[in-house]
């Protein structure tokens, strides 16, 4: 860490994570109220990571705005004792998360703390320091919850519907910068853009500016400037939709998503049409989920929307911000990363806008998992919510809505499986049935190879992951019967022969991305829970089988 020669100044550096800078130098209130308060920041964040650190001046940053605001606290030399009940007061007035509320006085109390320790004489030697923390009582906040497929179908048309309202306006806006029209409202619409963007420097200038040269009635009639600025980049209204609809895909964590840096979008390594986005979250490396980028409204196909309308904001950006995704204009300071809190106050607008229940972006992740789990079983939503462990998955999924759509999909397919296990040859090649399913290579049967259930496969056409069935909602696997547990103990060996010969011959990696997630699946899910009665005659069952085909 590296302090610079301003007093109030002071930058965080961090090996993993982009640099952090606290400035209060700008701060307007007593000069020994704000050294008390910059040096706790220096003291209680000199060990905190990056995310922490930001979370400690989200608070500190509301201490310093009341203490601006109130004109005894402006001018004072000492904390009054009050002061912690009256920043609860202040973070109540907002609309804001409980939990976000809970953050501002906590983080608050433990520098008020500090400096009641180290600088005593700069506050009040009564003051309270304990606060009552908010709680969900239903008015001031609301718990994570579970969203059915239907609000979550709703949620996303509604982001798709704003997604490309914001994006036609963009590019509506570089063309009009240009000087190209199609009509006299257009063509009044680029003067005032061309006007506005040469007195901000390329950027919609602040409402002083505009109204000193004379423009504040014109660019009112417009629409104003939060409204003219959605045609030169990103901003806090136009980011939320692009957010909310990432955020769903990936699946991932709310907060973690919304940190994702601009060089998140890799090629994917065996399908050409395919593309991985990658993300990090808390403890985890990184997190990743490919994409068929093919579809309009794919997760990199946004993304690369928000980098177009974020280019002009990376270069005014601090350095901790200038490689995030989610930018916005932030006056004469440049650009910075948008705030939690700001996403949460667009959010009320949004969901009144669209007639939406009541959401968090927190809920986007569960509400995806159990929707992969009903759909295709907890294996499924153990993948897409990047988890390592089945246990984990079933802790974070609606018990009881899975278990009733796990149910309901046990008792469709009952007789098929029955009729399967009456049904099955003793040859492992591939072979059509009469109720139109087919064995696959590595010991499951498939209620329909047309179906297109797996990624990247299309409806009508072969399965092009029949070789990698495992986690596919269309294979079948029945425990107790001797010939498909002889098949999966024979593909068992088989593969781990092959990853042998795989990594001797210089590609491993092809075989992890093609076959590890079928290993893993016949090895740690399915025969540990194959009847002990079965192994043997299973066993037995195996050097009579046809032989297995090479992999390429």
């Amino acid at each position: 860490m590296t302090k610079s020669n301003s007093p109030f100044i002071k930058t965080f550096r961090f090996e993993t994570a982009n640099d952090y800078t606290v400035d209060l130098s700008q701060a307007s209130f007593s000069a020994t109220l704000k050294e008390a308060i910059f040096s706790a920041i220096c003291s209680i964040g000199g060990g905190y990571r990056r995310k922490t650190l930001m979370t400690l001046m989200y608070g500190v940053n509301v201490l310093v705005k009341m203490m601006e605001d109130d004109t005894q606290l402006r001018t004072a030399k000492v904390f009054p004792g009050d002061i912690l009940n009256r920043l609860r007061e202040k973070a109540e007035e907002g609309n804001l998360h409980w939990s976000s509320r809970n953050v501002i006085v906590h983080r608050c109390a433990a520098v008020l703390t500090w400096i009641h320790r180290h600088r005593n004489k700069s506050i009040a030697r009564n003051a309270i320091l304990t606060v009552e923390s908010f709680t969900d009582d239903g008015t001031i906040g609301r718990k994570k919850t579970h969203h059915s497929d239907e609000v979550l179908r709703r949620i996303m048309r509604a982001c798709e519907e704003e997604i490309d309202m914001y994006w036609e306006r963009f590019q509506l806006g570089k063309k009009l910068l240009k000087g190209k029209f199609s009509n006299r409202e257009e063509e009044q619409l680029a003067e005032l853009l061309s006007t506005l963007t040469t007195i901000g420097n390329g950027f919609i200038p602040r409402q002083k500016d505009i109204a000193a040269h004379g423009l504040a009635y014109q660019a009112g009639k417009a629409g104003g400037i939060d409204y003219l600025r959605t045609f030169i980049h990103l901003t806090a209204d136009s980011a939320l939709p692009f957010y909310l609809h990432i955020t769903a895909q990936l699946a991932g964590n709310a907060l973690a998503v919304f940190d994702i840096s601009r060089d998140c979008i890799i090629n994917h390594e065996i399908l050409e049409n395919s593309e991985i986005v990658t993300w990090a979250k808390g403890r985890s490396k990184h997190q990743s989920r490919a994409f068929d980028k093919r579809k309009k409204n794919a997760a990199p196909n946004l993304l690369r929307k928000l980098f177009m309308m974020t280019e002009s904001l990376v270069k005014l950006a601090p350095p901790q911000d200038a490689n995030k995704v989610f930018l916005h204009y932030y006056g004469a300071t440049g650009s910075k990363q948008l705030s939690w809190a700001t996403i949460h106050q667009r959010l009320e607008t949004f969901i009144k806008k669209h007639k939406l229940p009541n959401f968090d972006p927190n809920d986007l992740r569960p509400s995806v998992g159990d929707l992969h789990a009903q759909v295709a079983g907890i294996h499924a939503a153990k993948k897409v919510l990047n988890q390592k462990k089945v246990t984990t998955t079933e802790r974070y999924l609606n018990k009881e809505r899975v278990e009733e759509a796990q149910d309901k999909l046990i008792w469709k397919f009952q007789g098929i499986l029955v009729d399967s296990a009456q049904k099955l040859h003793s040859s492992n090649s591939e072979r059509i049935a009469t109720d139109g399913r087919r064995a696959t290579t590595f010991g499951f049967d498939c209620k329909d190879p047309l179906a297109g259930i797996a990624p990247g496969s299309r409806k009508g056409e072969k399965c092009n992951q029949f070789k990698n069935c495992a986690e596919c909602s269309g294979s079948i696997v029945v425990l107790d019967d001797p010939l498909i547990i002889a098949k999966l103990l024979q593909a068992h060996s088989h593969l781990t022969n092959w990853r042998s010969i795989a990594n001797a011959r210089g590609w491993g990696t092809r075989f992890i991305k093609i076959y590890q997630d079928t290993f893993d699946i016949i090895d740690r899910e399915i025969l540990p829970l194959v009847p002990m009665h079965t192994r043997p005659l299973a066993k037995s069952m195996v050097d009579s089988l046809p032989p297995l085909p090479d992999l390429e």
